[in-house]
């Protein structure tokens, strides 16, 4: 008589797990055995470290056409296990991939923005731009992309972010807009229409940078200007003083800076000349002022183009640092050039204590095509 796996005790599956999964995709197919299993195994396990992956650069349609690469197909590299994770998800192959935030990625196609759960397979359908949204249609930052090798389609948005995991109540969806009278924008799940947060500036105050902290949306502008704003009220308020920049080779982020840190953090990384330095500011509430820190306390940052992820460094414990702790670090890609057609990506490590700037080892071994865009960090979700 063959054994009823679905009879196991309840109990005994998360003790199978902690044996049998090292990865978090090991387990989310362990789950997916059968209803009971998925029942009995939490969605977040605790014996799993939940490091981010890279997610790698992604030709536009018609070079994959051309070049005879599947759009479907995304690749991640994970920096714990150094290996490379590769999806075939159909649902993307029309797609852009404009935003990444708590596990999930948001794909932005006719006027219209969908999250999606690469590993799960979940998706979300949000509401279609609307007129008083993309009020602006002929904006010069505007950016257009083949959707197939013979259709041009021009794109509405920059940057996603979320306020928590798209599958829990609540979640609110905040967008950078390209093309609209609008800077920012903020949507619910579940809602029929996109609400308007921040009003475009012109006059050399752009927007640079933007994030969902601590329940409240966080701007820096090219006046070196942080601003808050309350999405319940859509109240806004200025800090007190600007932050100090040059601004010509400054790449401007807002980084996340935990529970304890109360604000963001501001990351600045120059490049000049082939070399790059990264600084971080935080701010002093008793001194009303932003002041460059090398202790971020226990934070690892995971700097991108548009999209940065900061972590407790407890969840930090690389293959090749062993049991060392990484803390007050920063990682980031670059593009490393094999010739004027393909170059390959890195990973470097800066030490914002000591000021160190090392590769980080191993990196992906892939080649990618020279019209390639950038990767973009995502920390996998089981939900």
């Amino acid at each position: 008589m063959r054994p009823d796996w679905t009879d196991l005790p309840a109990d005994t599956l998360p003790i199978i797990s902690e044996k049998a999964c090292s990865t978090n995709l090991q387990y989310f197919n362990l789950r997916m055995v059968c209803k009971t299993w998925w029942s009995a195994l939490a969605p977040r396990p605790q014996h799993l470290r939940r490091g981010p992956w890279l997610m790698l650069p992604r030709p536009p349609n018609d070079v994959c056409h051309d070049i005879g690469i599947d759009h479907s197909d995304l690749s991640f590299f994970d920096l714990f296990t150094s290996q490379t994770h590769q999806f075939h998800l159909p649902f993307i192959s029309d797609k852009y991939i404009c935003g990444s935030s708590r596990g999930w990625l948001a794909l932005e196609h006719d006027h219209r923005v969908t999250l999606l759960n690469p590993i799960t397979g979940s998706s979300i359908a949000l509401p279609s731009f609307d007129r008083t949204i993309l009020r602006v249609a002929t904006s010069k930052r505007k950016r257009s992309v083949c959707a197939n090798q013979h259709e041009q389609y021009t794109l509405c948005v920059y940057k996603v972010t979320f306020s928590c995991n798209p599958s829990e109540p609540g979640c609110v969806v905040v967008a950078w807009f390209l093309s609209s009278d609008w800077d920012l924008g903020f949507c619910r799940v579940g809602d029929t229409h996109w609400t308007g947060l921040k009003k475009r500036e012109y006059l050399g105050s752009g927007l640079l940078d933007f994030i969902f902290h601590n329940n409240m949306v966080y701007t820096i502008n090219q006046r070196k200007e942080v601003s808050v704003y309350d999405i319940q009220d859509l109240s806004v308020r200025k800090f007190s003083s600007k932050i100090n920049f040059n601004g010509l080779h400054d790449r401007v982020n807002l980084v996340e800076g935990g529970a304890v840190s109360g604000e963001p953090f501001v990351v600045i990384k120059t490049e000049n000349h082939g070399k790059t330095k990264v600084v971080v500011h935080k701010w002093f509430d008793d001194r009303q002022q932003w002041r460059r820190v090398r202790d971020i306390g226990k934070r690892v940052v995971f700097l991108g183009r548009s999209h940065c992820i900061s972590m407790h460094s407890i969840n930090m414990q690389l293959e090749e640092q062993g049991e060392r702790r990484r803390e007050s670090e920063i990682f980031y890609g670059v593009r490393c050039p094999l010739n004027i057609v393909s170059f390959k990506v890195g990973i470097n490590r800066v030490n914002l204590e000591s000021g160190t700037d090392v590769p980080h080892n191993p990196s992906p071994l892939e080649v990618f095509s020279s019209v390639s865009g950038y990767g973009m960090w995502f920390t996998p979700s089981l939900i």
